[in-house]
């Protein structure tokens, strides 16, 4: 090495040196030492001064030294292009295309300069000058790749899609280890839900790379999204043997099983699983939706009472939960499940709404009311709340309190059609003002035209009030919607016994009480419904 070398290369090793330690003063300004260092070297040494100040961020001392390595070498276009990427991170896009058109200059067939300027339009937005870039600097070389992803970028962002895939096929066909375009183009394919297509673009990076885990992963989707169940369990049984510490894969293949209706499996996958990860809240909520659909409730309830509070499975498992208490008529537990489960003091309108729900299904009608004004003091206008307490009032013989609160919940509340329909219909079965109660009726049909129920009342209205024409219309339609309704079906007999057609009525009179004796534990209100239509049917 000679003396002028040797000297040449410590005033390197000196310029790595302070950029390691950090060339920045106690003021926070980056230091002069570095260009002092360099006053008598020539361009390239700058121009490594500035890649380094570039690598710490410190684009302005960057571009100073870029600046002094220009000064050295005026047609460099390497230097004038990198300076121009440190203009356009400072969003200075007029300096940084003026450097780019002198590189060009100096430069006319570099591909660098034109892919730099096609970025630089790219980032204002102007997509249609970026492409036209793009295009030329692959005229000039079509085996570089970056050209090829950024012009297909461009084009998806026009929504160009077939344009886009054709390019990226371009490159695969002109350039032999193309595996990120053969990616990128997967990647539309997916979203095209060209499946196949996808798939097979998938497949031949993971011919070249048989250990890419990310790619195995997306081919095992690709085949779930086909639902090729035994195709996409094979890929996640790889991955399980590449990946055994991966959570999800194993998860992929149970839910695999499960969507195979192979509950036994899919219950053993999962449970192998909890073993190694016995906290994790998804194993434990997909084996209680297992357990379910096993019937296997104890299970079910085991693992879901396991979720934790903070989990997004959480409400859902609790639901469930509850769900199951209620199917077993077990109120008591299901109100413990709820108290344990949620903090009442912290509790929202749904918590209040719940249990109170639970305790009127159990005609647990002291405790519903202590709940309801717990709930209501916090939540005073929650429109459940005070239609539960309605309903509570009513059911307690309170009547003319429920019809009070009801008229307030369409007042807060314009658009409670429940509310419309119940305050109709009960005024209808107590014989007061039909004319007022049809109002309240059409008023909710208005509200939710769809609505069976609905539909059950404004039949029965019209029944009242003697259109037995409109009313056959009517429950005609609401049987279409709720065709086990024993109300419904109750009210279409007694206005096919009106029409004296006796076979019909006694048929929907039938339908009717089979349904209600089908229940398990029937509230106070259908057994009087049981003992009405047992009465109509003696009748014949």
């Amino acid at each position: 090495m000679t003396p002028k070398h040797f000297c040449q290369f410590i005033s390197f090793i000196l310029i790595v040196t302070f950029a390691s330690c950090g060339g920045t003063s106690k003021s926070g300004k980056t230091s002069a030492s570095i260009p002092a260092l360099l006053k008598n070297q020539n361009s390239y040494y700058y121009y490594l001064a500035s890649s380094l100040e570039r690598g710490e961020q410190r684009n302005e001392a960057a571009n100073l030294l870029l600046q002094k390595a220009l000064e050295k070498d005026q047609n460099s276009s390497l230097l004038m292009l990198d300076q121009a990427w440190i203009k356009a991170s400072q969003a200075d896009f007029e300096t940084a295309e003026a450097l780019t058109n002198r590189a060009l200059k100096a430069n006319p067939k570099s591909v660098d300069g034109l892919l730099v300027y096609g970025k630089l339009k790219a980032a204002q937005s102007q997509t249609r000058e970026a492409i036209d870039y793009y295009q030329r600097a692959l005229a000039l070389d079509s085996q570089k790749l970056e050209i090829y992803k950024v012009m297909a970028r461009e084009y998806m962002t026009l929504k160009e899609s077939s344009r886009a895939q054709s390019i990226l096929k371009q490159c695969v066909r002109k350039i032999t280890d193309s595996r990120e375009c053969r990616e990128y183009l997967g990647v539309i394919q997916l979203q095209e839900k060209k499946y196949n297509e996808a798939l097979a673009s998938f497949q031949v990076i993971l011919d070249l790379d048989p250990f890419n885990l990310t790619v195995l992963q997306t081919i095992g989707e690709i085949h779930l999204l086909k639902k090729d169940y035994d195709s996409a369990a094979n890929v996640f049984k790889r991955l399980q043997q590449l990946d055994p510490t991966n959570l999800n894969h194993s998860i992929r293949l149970a839910l695999i099983y499960y969507e195979q209706k192979d509950k036994d499996v899919a219950i053993q996958e999962f449970e192998k699983v909890a073993k190694v990860y016995p906290k994790s809240d998804r194993i434990r909520y997909y084996l209680g939706l297992l357990y379910i659909e096993s019937k296997q409730d104890d299970l079910a309830l085991e693992n879901l009472d396991r979720v934790p509070k903070g989990s997004n499975f959480f409400a859902d498992a609790l639901q469930k939960m509850l769900a199951i208490y209620r199917e077993r008529d077990q109120a008591g537990q299901a109100v413990e499940l709820l108290e344990r489960k949620i903090d009442e003091g912290k509790a929202n309108s749904k918590y209040f709404n719940v249990k109170v729900s639970i305790l009127l299904s159990e005609q647990l009608y002291e405790e519903a009311e202590k709940s309801l004004e717990k709930g209501l003091n916090k939540y005073e206008d929650d429109e459940n709340l005070m239609f539960q307490k309605a309903i509570l009032l009513d059911r307690t013989n309170r009547w003319d309190q429920a019809k009070v609160l009801l008229k307030d919940i369409v007042l807060v509340h314009p658009k409670s059609a429940k509310a419309y329909n119940y305050l109709g219909y009960t005024m209808l079965e107590k014989g007061e003002n039909v004319d007022v109660a049809f109002g309240f009726i059409q008023k909710a049909i208005d509200l939710q035209p769809d609505d069976g129920h609905i539909m059950d009342s404004l039949g029965w209205a019209y029944f009242k009030k003697g259109d037995i024409k409109k009313a056959l219309d009517w429950l005609k339609q609401a049987l279409s919607e709720e065709p086990d309704e024993p109300t419904v079906l109750e009210h279409l007999g007694d206005v096919y016994l009106q029409l004296r057609n006796k076979r019909r009525a006694r048929q929907y009179f039938e339908r009717s009480l089979n349904v209600l004796l089908e229940e398990k534990k029937p509230s106070k209100m259908q057994l009087e419904q049981i003992e009405s239509i047992q009465n109509k049917l003696g009748q014949f």
